[in-house]
């Protein structure tokens, strides 16, 4: 209930915006983005015995392929294990991407075939570089280690403009929240 009140209040910042429900085999182009939907909860339930409650509402993330100027990212979110049962299922090898978003923070969610079928060459990883190294060991997450490079983003922001170039290029940043203060005290036109 508290994140819906959180939404709400968010949708009400901008009044003449459409909210628009996400589901699979959507595509949306928004400027030089293709976006494409790939999960939502719904299909989750059909893919796994094991589906997870989504009274949580924590392991039903959208699931999207994001393609920016001939990137792929595949961002998982805090997916669970239905989910990557849904898209081993569904799409296996042709999830191959140039990044990808450890799900659930790689405590859970995607399991090492997942990773496997996505291939990443960078590995966004959002969680605090204190727990990389035990989680990285799990089997579900040790495909990840053969990336390219594993960018760990748990207490900052990382922008990293696409195509990917060097690590130059990357910008990061503290999160306001995490020092303090609230967005909108530092960023006044996010009200």
């Amino acid at each position: 209930i508290l994140y819906v009140t959180k939404m709400q209040n968010a949708f009400a910042k901008f009044k003449d915006a459409k909210v628009i429900e996400a589901h699979a085999g959507q595509v949306f182009h928004i400027r030089n983005a293709v976006v494409n939907v790939l999960c939502t909860w719904e299909l989750q339930t059909e893919y796994s015995t094991k589906f997870e409650s989504v009274t949580t509402m924590n392991s039903a993330s959208v699931i999207l392929d994001i393609n920016i100027d001939g990137v792929r990212t595949i961002m998982l979110g805090d997916s669970g294990e239905s989910s990557t049962a849904y898209l081993n299922k569904l799409y296996g090898a042709w999830l191959e991407s140039d990044m990808v978003t450890v799900a659930h923070h790689g405590y859970q969610g995607a399991n090492s075939t997942l990773y496997k079928n996505i291939v990443p060459k960078i590995v966004l990883w959002p969680i605090n570089k204190e727990n990389i190294t035990s989680l990285l060991n799990e089997a579900r997450n040790v495909p990840l280690k053969n990336a390219d490079k594993i960018w760990v983003t748990g207490k900052s922001i990382t922008i990293i403009p696409l195509p990917y170039n060097s690590d130059d290029d990357v910008i990061v940043f503290e999160a306001p929240v995490l020092a303090g203060k609230n967005w909108e005290d530092v960023y006044p036109e996010s009200k």
